[in-house]
């Protein structure tokens, strides 16, 4: 099931990920007017509704305190959610159909994605819940350096797993956006023998940018404990911008995985074309 000795089926087509990773990052950088609408714009709205539930204070040890920390960041959720499925929708039919459907916007479309993207969420979320649980249920059992060693390995472990699903059922997520529909299993299917070199087109795209939004979210800790209020604001927009940003280079690599292992037709179907000819966006 879990196809981790097969890179590539004989048969079947070759995806060359290193190739794929690169050419989301040029497809990005390519059109950069259009990213920093898909990025921008998000950013300065997540900035100001985040300030708007946390404010610019510290928040306090006290439990009160965590509670509404709590409750804010559940109200922040449904907008951070909302701004992801507009602009994956928007950044793939750029990608997929071209530069006139590059809409950001809510209709039907969007809201089929957004409960295609919490259904996977909620499913990935319960599979790295349960395996916590596991951990902590051994845990319980042994000393307390083998359980931080077990729970360090399991975060690793649940982090690479949930890369693993992410890449084999992003392959749902492209059809929706050109009001098409693969099922779990079609996508599943799809993906077959090609789970671990999609796993490593999300390793490597997102790396990068998980580096360096590490560096920011330090920056801004620092300026919200020092009361910094342009650097905190200034370093949580930039913080929210290269979220969305990772966002879109990992949905250009993988959405040319989708193409290259088998999309295409849907792809010329949905551009009007009925004879067999690879569009432009096919790198691999």
């Amino acid at each position: 099931m879990f196809d981790w000795l097969t890179p590539n089926p004989v048969d079947g087509p070759r995806l060359r990920m290193l190739a794929a990773v690169l050419e989301g990052y040029r497809f990005t950088f390519r059109y950069a007017g259009k990213t920093l609408w898909l990025t921008l714009l998000p950013a300065l709205c997540l900035t100001g509704i985040h300030f708007a539930l946390f404010g610019f204070a510290p928040p306090s040890d006290d439990p009160e305190a965590a509670l509404s920390v709590a409750m804010a960041s559940l109200g922040e959720f449904p907008a951070l959610i909302l701004f992801i499925t507009m602009a994956v929708v928007a950044w793939q039919r750029r990608i997929l159909l071209g530069p006139e459907f590059a809409k950001m916007r809510f209709g039907r479309r969007e809201l089929r994605m957004l409960v295609t993207l919490l259904l996977l969420g909620l499913m990935i979320a319960l599979g790295n819940v349960a395996a916590m649980t596991l951990v902590e249920t051994i845990a319980g059992i042994v000393g307390e350096v083998e359980n931080d060693m077990m729970v360090d390995i399991t975060i690793v472990v649940i982090n690479f797993a949930t890369a693993y699903v992410t890449g084999r059922l992003y392959f749902m997520l492209p059809p929706r956006a050109m009001d098409r529909k693969l099922s779990v299993g079609e996508a599943w299917d799809m993906s077959a023998g090609y789970g671990m070199k999609l796993t490593a087109v999300i390793v490597l795209a997102g790396f990068p940018l998980t580096v360096l939004s590490q560096f920011v979210s330090q920056v801004t800790m620092a300026a919200l404990q020092n009361g910094a209020i342009p650097l905190l604001v200034g370093s949580t927009l930039l913080g929210y911008f290269l979220f969305m940003f990772s966002i879109l280079v990992e949905a250009a690599a993988l959405t040319i995985c989708y193409a290259a292992l088998g999309g295409v037709g849907e792809i010329l179907e949905a551009r009007g074309f009925e004879t067999a000819q690879e569009p432009e966006l096919v790198p691999a």
